[in-house]
């Protein structure tokens, strides 16, 4: 299966159910992709008001804002990763 088949099959759950976890697959398989960088954010910090993130979850976007030089976003959500209860 490639990203598109993944996407595609993603967007179908995501139609059916909007699963939170299905939106946070979804942002992986962006964040992995040429220039899927800013959709990924977008997918992941959705997700996130309706699911309570994981410490890698928190860690994943704030390397993403990073790469996108958004240092404070970026240093809010490695913060958050840091302090997550519970562990990854």
């Amino acid at each position: 299966m490639n990203a598109i088949e993944a996407l595609d099959l993603l967007d179908q759950t995501l139609r059916e159910r909007n699963a939170p976890e299905a939106q946070r697959v979804r942002a992986l398989v962006f964040a992995l992709r040429p220039g899927g960088r800013r959709e990924s954010i977008r997918t992941l910090e959705e997700s996130f008001t309706r699911l309570r993130p994981t410490a890698d979850e928190e860690f994943l976007l704030g390397r993403l804002y990073e790469a996108d030089q958004d240092w404070d976003r970026a240093n809010e959500h490695f913060l958050a990763a840091v302090g997550a209860k519970g562990g990854a």
